[in-house]
């Protein structure tokens, strides 16, 4: 394992620097800055957009192929890299942070989705099924083909059976498409978006300056040691040399960088929560466009243009951090997971419901569409007032904080 120190080192000159040079802010990556695990990922990100590009081309991908599959990557990246720059502090936020949280929803993250919906999904499918022929409900196609009974002989037809039945009875089906819209997409997905949040809340730009302070302690210490293990005759000038500078190097660290306010604290938690939700979002946006929509060029494009256009899943993240920041931060203890989730589910199980019943069942996409864009409008705004608020809260206890230790 990498001692923290090893890198984090580069971080806090980095932010020296940086907090000398007044409007100055972090928008490109720094290589010393990044640990061997970030550095790796990002080795990792190149050989797997290489090796899908490739395997398209071996397909015989257009160049329309080509650009949707850039773009959907791109876009993924651009928002990273402009709310890392712009909208949140970048001289507090690392790099590194930044990479390993992206990298986390990506890979980590849309895995335990997928199985969570597809498991949970079948299991209300099947359910569904049993239920209708149980209660003696027949759901045939206009071919006379029952669907409800073939369920049974192919897996192929467990989502037609619902479009059938929900023909003749479209109360009852928005009623299913809620449930899976609120319970299996939106739940779940909002939950495993959680947790990735303690999967990187380890990462030492959360530490407070004792924490950091004693791992630079626990850094010279092991320094220390080597050298009085290793025989001081059998290395040359320059080993010694190069040890004592690093020792002296980090005794000079400014470690009053990590007496960070609160309102920095919380947004570095909402950046690291939309940026999992990016990764999320990212892998999520080439599995609906490449596999689900069965290589139709027109679908893939419109697919990536609407998914561009409404990034729910950093918004629902963004709102999930308001609650995180409201009980790690302001301390309300009574502030648990359920009403962290909630708005999130609230907000995307809506989405999803207007999307899947107005706009594909009910055969309405420009209402879906408007609905949508007005739904996710609001949220927006609504967004930015809680977040104005809670940033306020949080100046105010700070002052309230320095006029108490005064």
């Amino acid at each position: 394992m990498e001692p923290i120190m090893d890198y984090y080192a580069d971080i806090l000159r980095q932010r020296t620097v940086a907090a000398a040079s007044e409007g100055n802010r972090d928008w490109w990556i720094s290589w010393s800055t990044l640990s061997r695990l970030s550095k790796q990922l990002i080795q990792l990100w190149i050989i797997v957009v290489a090796s899908l590009l490739i395997s398209g081309i071996l397909l015989h991908f257009s160049f329309l192929h080509v650009f949707i599959f850039v773009g959907t990557f791109g876009h993924a990246w651009f928002l990273l890299w402009l709310l890392h720059g712009y909208y949140y502090n970048s001289k507090e936020i690392s790099w590194d942070i930044t990479i390993k949280a992206f990298s986390c929803g990506f890979f980590i993250i849309t895995i335990l989705a997928v199985m969570w919906e597809l498991g949970l999904g079948m299991a209300f499918n099947i359910t569904m099924a049993l239920l209708l022929k149980l209660f003696g409900v027949n759901a045939a196609s206009d071919n006379g083909f029952n669907w409800v009974a073939g369920f049974a002989q192919s897996a192929s037809t467990r989502d037609d059976y619902l479009g059938v039945f929900g023909q003749n009875h479209p109360f009852f089906y928005a009623l299913i498409v809620a449930f899976e819209s609120y319970v299996l997409a939106a739940s779940i997905e909002e939950l495993v978006k959680y947790l990735g949040y303690p999967m990187i809340m380890d990462h030492p730009d959360f530490w407070t300056r004792y924490e950091l302070e004693s791992a630079v302690g626990t850094s010279i210490r092991r320094l220390r040691k080597n050298r009085s293990y290793d025989d001081e005759e059998s290395k040359n000038e320059n080993e010694c040399d190069d040890e004592k500078a690093e020792i002296k190097a980090l005794k000079q660290l400014d470690t009053s960088q990590q007496d960070k306010s609160l309102s920095v604290r919380g947004a570095m938690i909402s950046m690291s929560m939309v940026a999992i939700a990016l990764g999320f979002t990212c892998c999520e946006n080439l599995l609906y466009i490449f596999i689900y929509n069965e290589h139709s060029l027109r679908r893939e494009f419109t697919t990536l243009v609407f998914r561009m256009l409404f990034p729910i899943h950093p918004l629902c993240a963004a709102f999930q951090s308001i609650g995180v920041v409201k009980r790690d931060i302001e301390k309300d203890s009574k502030f648990e997971l359920g009403q962290i989730l909630f708005p999130a589910v609230l907000l995307h199980g809506t989405f999803d419901w207007i999307v899947l019943y107005i706009g594909d069942f009910c055969d309405f996409p420009l209402v879906a569409f408007v609905l949508a864009f007005l739904f996710v409008l609001a949220a927006l705004i609504f967004y930015y007032i809680l977040s104005q608020d809670q940033r306020q809260r949080l100046q105010e206890r700070e002052k309230q904080n320095s006029t108490t230790f005064l």
